[in-house]
């Protein structure tokens, strides 16, 4: 007995030498898997005939976003000769959208939204997005930011097949320097974020001056460097005494009004005959020449008196 293709066979052998020969139809399966990036439920097709058409997939084979489907792995034959496993193919998406967004520092902090706009971009599906070196330069027509470094920037990342990808650039103020001079001399400086509220410091003090103040400091920083400056005026309302003694007495016989003096001048001269009693001459002068200082009370000199001597001749 010959077996026809597509046909198996049972043969029964009866008494006398008698024999029957039973064909039965030959069955196969046939599959459909969702492959790498598919998402449908695998489709088996069990108990399929030798011969018959080849079932077909039902429905439309669904995937990952961001990925087409392109077909099956291998041809699909119209019969059923065998059995059959057919691997659903896909493509990534030339198409996908991903996000560049843009943010500017404010009062010395980034906003939790881009302040400065985004746009949407596509690529391919799974393929590195980067942002491009005209990404990283300011759109701010005032010139006073500079791609920040030092920010959270999202520089790069996976095109995602939902669309989900969100790159971020950070722009910081420029920076300036706010210099203090005094009399001339550099005193202390600053730094502030382009249009940061500027606060002057705290004025100097110098005993027997009095500071002009600082001039020159802005309320915003602007886009460059300043120099703020101030001057020390000595005052002109320090006085000095002059106090008077005759005889070696510890307590001045007189005592000048107070005479006012600028601050730091030095007095080398004092009215030394008004107050002389009569019969008396200088003896000597303590504290002068006298240079003026802050202190009232170190700003005193003192002329001692004693009695002159004369000669008598008697003719």
């Amino acid at each position: 007995f010959t077996s026809e293709k597509g046909f198996s066979t049972s043969i029964k052998v009866f008494q006398h030498g008698l024999g029957l020969k039973v064909y039965f139809k030959e069955q196969y399966t046939i599959n459909y898997e969702p492959g790498t990036h598919g998402t449908f439920t695998p489709q088996t097709n069990p108990e399929q005939n030798y011969g018959d058409n080849t079932p077909g997939f039902k429905g439309t084979p669904t995937g990952e976003p961001g990925y087409e489907f392109k077909g099956w792995d291998k041809e699909i034959p119209e019969k059923v000769t065998e059995d059959a496993t057919y691997i659903a193919q896909w493509e990534p998406r030339k198409d996908t959208k991903y996000i560049v967004e843009y943010y500017y520092e404010e009062n010395g902090k980034y906003p939790s939204t881009p302040n400065g706009g985004s746009v949407d971009r596509t690529g391919t599906t799974d393929t590195l997005a980067q942002v491009t070196q005209d990404d990283k330069t300011p759109k701010r027509t005032n010139g006073n930011y500079v791609y920040d470094t030092q920010a959270q920037n999202i520089e790069q990342g996976n095109i995602k097949g939902d669309g989900s990808l969100v790159l971020k650039v950070y722009y910081a103020r420029n920076s300036y320097t706010l210099t203090y001079k005094v009399d001339g001399q550099e005193y202390d400086e600053e730094e502030y974020k382009y249009e940061e509220a500027v606060t002057a410091i705290a004025e100097p003090e110098k005993a027997g001056y009095t500071f002009s103040g600082w001039t020159n400091v802005p309320e915003t920083m602007p886009a460059e460097n300043v120099i703020a400056s101030g001057e020390f005026t000595a005052n002109k309302d320090t006085v000095y005494t002059v106090e008077y003694y005759k005889d070696g007495e510890t307590e001045p016989f007189v005592t000048s009004a107070p005479v006012e003096a600028e601050f730091g001048s030095s007095i080398t001269t004092v009215d030394l005959e008004t107050n002389r009693p009569d019969g008396y001459k200088v003896d000597k002068t303590e504290n002068l020449p006298l240079t003026i200082t802050s202190n009232p009370e170190n700003n005193v000199i003192e002329v001692y008196y004693v009695k002159d001597n004369f000669t008598y001749t008697v003719e």
